[in-house]
């Protein structure tokens, strides 16, 4: 939407975004300097790849997918980061995005009848600056749509994990409820540019997604050039540790100190976890 456009009413538009944020949709919402002609030059989002029918064509009706809502690239500033204003237009940023920041790789979705999880991080690479996150990390709430085979029960008890995929560490876990009506709802998750694994559980998880199709330590290149990641980030992880593993089931971590001499394990590196340092590339790319 345009805040140079005379023919539309701001007012209007500030409602409908909030409206459809208030049903936890997962709209990605861009607002820049545009006016209602076709004359854009200069305005802040025109010509982003992220609008191209090649990026939302990514995405499938028959696969869950992660609705981020609520979202906040500023923690340090109170309210809701860019500001849409109160409908007035004055009281709007020039231009901003809400949920155009926020992404997830859908091939790492996995919607089972007892987990749901997904790889979601910060664009933090592209060859249009404009769409980079201005923030190392920002917070939106998840709801989980679209679910094929993740249903729990009204009223079950789920646990939920958010784990940073470049050092492993739980950057949040806790507990939720399933509502009696509406989608499951994991409020104020952590987002980074290095990326995370979010999972939600009733009872055990079991994430297996292997290290073969979580992209986020990927090699981004459209050849097949030799460099220390082979690949493309649809393809291929940025290194074919050959361990035992034939996938990365996901364990809360104990207190327990492992005496592995092998490949790390689940108590310290998440599925999809680059623990190389060979400059990889982090996950938003």
């Amino acid at each position: 939407m345009g805040t140079a456009d005379p023919l539309e009413t701001w007012a209007d538009k500030v409602q409908a975004f909030n409206e459809i944020n208030d049903l936890a949709w997962g709209a990605q919402l861009y607002w820049d300097e545009r006016d209602h002609s076709n004359n854009w030059d200069g305005a802040h989002f025109v010509s982003s790849p992220r609008h191209d029918p090649a990026s939302l064509t990514r995405f499938r009706a028959d696969r869950s997918f992660p609705a981020f809502f609520n979202d906040d690239i500023d923690l340090e500033t109170a309210g809701r980061q860019p500001v849409l204003g109160n409908g007035q237009l004055a009281t709007a940023d020039e231009w901003g995005t809400h949920g155009g920041y926020f992404d997830w790789h859908p091939e790492t979705i996995v919607d089972t009848s007892g987990t749901w999880a997904a790889t979601v991080y910060l664009v933090s690479c592209s060859d249009f600056d404009n769409d980079l996150a201005p923030t190392e990390e920002a917070q939106a709430d998840l709801a989980i749509r679209r679910a094929q085979n993740f249903h729990p029960a009204p009223a079950a008890t789920l646990d939920y994990y958010n784990v940073d995929l470049e050092t492993g560490d739980i950057l949040q876990q806790g507990q939720i409820v399933v509502p009696g009506d509406g989608p499951v709802i994991v409020s104020g998750i952590l987002l980074t540019k290095n990326g995370s694994r979010v999972r939600v559980c009733d009872g055990a998880c079991d994430d297996t997604v292997d290290d073969e199709v979580i992209p986020c330590t990927a090699d981004d290149d459209d050849d097949d050039s030799a460099d220390d990641d082979t690949g493309d980030d649809d393809t291929a992880a940025a290194d074919d540790d050959a361990d035992d593993d034939t996938d990365d089931d996901f364990h809360p971590p104990d207190d327990d100190a492992d005496d592995d001499s092998g490949p790390a394990d689940d108590d310290t590196v998440p599925a999809g976890a680059d623990d190389d340092d060979d400059g990889a590339e982090p996950c938003g790319c």
